[in-house]
């Protein structure tokens, strides 16, 4: 298992606990398998672009763009939230396929997602999905106003940027609150009202005259689709050894399963974790 992972240490990542306090090994060891290649698992980026397009369409506000991610408002999306947005599109989608589409947006382990990095990644499947027509002269105008209008990033950039742009506070940027901002901020360059125009058209991808919050993000977000955190890559090396060595973990665990029930403590599991690392060259 490699012994410069420290898993121990990532567990509540990696395993989830029964309500009695123990820890379903069969479920645990269950979770790692062969996944098919990208090319066999492209229908979860054109199912969940589908429903990203859908929410553009539905045209709501700032408040309730993010209470459909967020009904809780405790700035996170769960796992259970997501399911509800998926069912609430009317996606017409299985119990097993609802599934799948979690674990494209879930890393291993995971739970639960802050709002802004979720919408993000979410949007990258959108993306993705598009074939490039939107002008790169445009695109790249597009950029550079992003850029120079970022507030000191963070995760909730695009959010404090949308608002500074919705100077009436109504949850939508008209094209004059776009053409406004742009025309006082300082972004280096000159653009007259009929560039300023095509760039909020662009933005609009309903041409409803007014910009969303899922438009404004799918205009300037750069979300990087292969990028993880550290913690992330440590999670992807320890489930690639768990797969490997999947065997010798069912024998291990067993050993702590004197009811043969297929729960063991957690010292039981961490045990056997342990003992196996310990005599894997």
């Amino acid at each position: 298992l490699e012994r410069d992972l420290n898993y121990l240490k990532l567990q509540s990542k990696l395993v989830e606990l029964e309500a009695d306090g123990s820890v379903d090994y069969r479920k645990f060891l269950a979770r790692y398998r062969l996944e098919t290649d990208e090319k066999h698992s492209g229908w979860q980026q054109q199912v969940l672009a589908s429903v990203w397009s859908r929410l553009m369409e539905c045209d709501c506000n700032l408040n309730e763009i993010l209470k459909m991610f967020d009904p809780s408002g405790d700035g996170l999306v769960s796992i259970d939230e997501f399911r509800q947005l998926l069912m609430s599109v009317n996606s017409g989608l299985s119990s097993s396929q609802v599934t799948q589409l979690v674990e494209a947006l879930y890393p291993v382990g995971v739970r639960e997602v802050r709002v802004p990095q979720f919408i993000e990644s979410f949007n990258c499947f959108y993306k993705q999905s598009l074939s490039s027509s939107v002008n790169p002269s445009v695109n790249h105008m597009l950029q550079h106003i992003g850029k120079s209008l970022a507030l000191g990033g963070g995760e909730c950039a695009l959010e404090a940027m949308f608002k500074r742009f919705d100077s009436d506070g109504n949850g939508y940027i008209s094209y004059d609150e776009f053409k406004q901002t742009v025309k006082e901020a300082d972004i280096g360059v000159a653009l007259e009202d009929e560039e300023l125009e095509l760039l909020a058209r662009t933005i609009d991808a309903d041409g409803n005259k007014r910009i969303n919050y899922l438009e404004f993000v799918n205009a300037f977000s750069d979300p990087d689709p292969a990028a993880m955190s550290a913690v992330d890559d440590v999670i992807q090396s320890i489930c690639r050894a768990f797969y490997k060595h999947k065997v010798t973990l069912r024998s291990a665990f067993g050993m702590f399963d004197d009811k043969y029930s297929g729960s063991i403590t957690v010292e039981g599991f961490k045990a056997a974790l342990q003992a196996v690392n310990a005599h894997l060259p």
